[in-house]
């Protein structure tokens, strides 16, 4: 689902409206994440949820999509945020699942993105911990586009936050 949304929106296909998934709503950004509006608000953050509560969305487990827009309309970047429900926080059991795991997020998740990502990833070795992150440059369009993932996979607590920035600075370009 991430992917479909984002390459849409990247690729002006279609409105934020029209990709978010049936049974959610959009929501304005600083009023999902932080619970009260930030004034003035530029209308260039929203929230893609079930719940349009942060708090109320991560204790049932349910994904939230961030999308962020610059002046022109254009998307900046797109973000997913997942976690367990809080009721299952304590039924994990303690087993090492974290490398095969870490390994998916540093090959698979970028090549996800294929319709935006025009060249493959560099796949380098990685020293693979139960927690940490992961941050590639590659190409995408005539750019480059930074994918961040943010993760732990410690039992009770895993967590996956992934993020695709567009609007790198000029030293990335």
């Amino acid at each position: 689902m991430t992917r479909i949304m984002c390459n849409s929106l990247y690729q002006g296909e279609y409105s934020l409206a029209e990709v978010a998934p049936k049974g959610f709503v959009i929501a304005r950004g600083d009023i999902h994440y932080f619970g009260f509006s930030i004034d003035p608000w530029k209308k260039n953050w929203y929230a893609v949820t079930i719940t349009g509560d942060s708090e109320m969305d991560a204790a049932a487990g349910h994904p939230a999509w961030a999308f962020q827009y610059d002046s022109d309309g254009n998307l900046v970047s797109c973000a997913v945020d997942i976690g367990p429900k809080t009721s299952e926080k304590e039924d994990i059991p303690s087993d090492d699942l974290g490398a095969e795991a870490v390994q998916f997020i540093h090959i698979a998740l970028p090549q996800m993105f294929t319709a935006i990502i025009t060249e493959p990833p560099v796949s380098v070795p990685l020293l693979i911990g139960p927690s940490g992150a992961i941050s590639l440059a590659t190409p995408c369009g005539e750019k480059w586009c930074r994918i961040s993932t943010l993760y732990d996979f410690r039992p009770g607590e895993w967590h996956l936050s992934l993020t695709v920035r567009f609007d790198e600075p000029p030293e990335w370009n």
